[in-house]
């Protein structure tokens, strides 16, 4: 044990450093697939790209860990209008975490992009989390175990963890966020948002435009939406909504296991459809019932009748109140 303890304490990670400088013009694409590391892209008001990529390494012997740089160089390119960065990766499998003969072998890496803000980015990391700010173009992303943060981006948005939150702050376009572990949380938004998680809650805040989001396992909140169309699925908690306006395109919210309450303006108009299977349906607007009064039902036109409200629980109440007058958010 002594002599596995010195031999830990003797070996040193040895850290690498690497800059590329390319000349670009707006418009282009960045590629950039990795092994593993953490990955920053930032826009700016220039026409240069810049890539600093930082390694660390540590093995079981200095020979190793130099070995390890050697065959798995980073590669840089410039394909007419696409600059493209890779990590040239043997045959044999690579973990950014294993087990060595004198203990744990460690990977690590930060990849920082600057390019123009008008942009498109194809990233992909095996390990690592991944932040864009300051961007408009198309954005693919994925990580294998990390999160995703976005800030002040606009274009055709497409992002995926496996292990690891989406957030996203002041975007605009088409949304495209999934995950298979962790929440999504959106902050002031606007255009089409389609969210997606097997395992948290999902929260979305003045967001405008379409909103549909799904979870298998989390609670879901819509806070001051003025949103076209609405629709949260949940199969393991509660949904909140607040909206600042009633959907014109319909609004459908249903959960498995939680109840349902949803804020509207007082002066909405609109076709209450609400159901559940363990709870009460209770409204605050003035309502005519369709069918025979009940507990658990509450289907009717309200101030006249207008776009559907659907809402559907098995494990919950319902009700649907007034909220703030949206002339005056």
């Amino acid at each position: 044990m002594l002599l596995l303890s010195l031999g830990n304490s003797l070996c040193a990670a040895t850290e690498v450093q690497e800059q590329k400088i390319f000349q670009v013009q707006p418009g282009g694409r960045l590629i950039l697939d990795v092994d593993f590391g953490a990955i920053q892209v930032i826009g700016q008001d220039a026409q240069e790209l810049s890539v600093d990529v930082w390694r660390r390494v540590r093995e079981s012997s200095k020979a190793k860990e130099e070995d390890y740089f050697r065959s798995h160089p980073v590669l840089f390119s410039q394909q007419g209008t696409d600059i493209v960065v890779r990590v040239e990766v043997p045959s044999q499998v690579f973990s950014s975490r294993g087990w060595s003969w004198w203990g744990r072998s460690t990977r690590e890496a930060r990849y920082v992009i600057r390019l123009p803000k008008e942009y498109s980015i194809d990233l992909k990391t095996r390990g690592g989390g991944i932040q864009i700010t300051d961007l408009n173009g198309k954005m693919d992303a994925e990580t294998h175990g990390g999160s995703i943060e976005l800030t002040r981006t606009q274009g055709q948005i497409y992002v995926q963890t496996s292990g690891g939150r989406i957030t996203a702050n002041e975007v605009q376009g088409n949304l495209n966020l999934r995950t298979s572990g962790g929440s999504i949380q959106v902050r002031s938004g606007e255009g089409i948002l389609e969210g997606r998680t097997s395992g948290g809650a999902i929260d979305v805040e003045k967001f405008a435009g379409s909103v549909d989001v799904r979870t298998s396992g989390g609670s879901i909140r819509l806070d001051s939406l003025t949103s076209s169309q609405v629709r949260a699925t949940t199969s393991g908690g509660s949904i909140r909504g607040d909206f600042l306006e009633l959907p014109t395109d319909g609004t459908d919210l249903r959960t498995a296991g939680g109840s349902i309450r949803l804020k509207l303006p007082s002066s909405a108009a609109f076709e209450l459809d609400a159901t559940t299977s363990g709870g009460s349906c209770s409204t605050e607007f003035p309502i005519i019932i369709h069918g025979k009064p009940s507990k658990s039902k509450l289907s009717g036109s309200v101030q006249g009748g207008g776009p559907s409200v659907v809402l559907k629980t098995s494990g919950g109440s319902i009700s649907v109140d007034q909220g703030a007058i949206a002339a005056l958010r």
